[in-house]
């Protein structure tokens, strides 16, 4: 997922952009230079799920709650998550479902 733009309005409850399957593990995946902004969903701007490498860079995420959700997947993960903006209410990054 590269160079895109998301955007809830700030009244707006619908989900945030979202990346990956629920129910199994997916391979790797690459998120750079996005702009997530989020309306009021508690999963943050961005969700993304059971990915068993990723890459997180150079993105925008806002979010008057959580910014974003990480679920690892249910095997070894390795991620990379640096170089990314954040402009909310709440800074905390969730790693997992619960």
């Amino acid at each position: 997922m590269i160079e895109n733009y998301t955007y809830r309005s700030p009244s707006e409850s619908e989900p945030p952009a979202r990346l990956g399957y629920p129910e199994v593990d997916q391979g790797d995946a690459e998120v750079r230079g996005n702009y997530f902004v989020n309306g009021t969903h508690a999963d943050g701007a961005f969700w993304c799920k059971r990915f068993r490498a990723m890459e997180v860079t150079g993105n925008v995420f806002v979010s008057p709650g959580m910014l974003a959700k990480w679920i690892p997947p249910g095997k070894q993960a390795s991620y990379r998550w640096d170089h990314n903006d954040t402009l909310g209410a709440k800074r905390r990054r969730s790693a997992s479902g619960r």
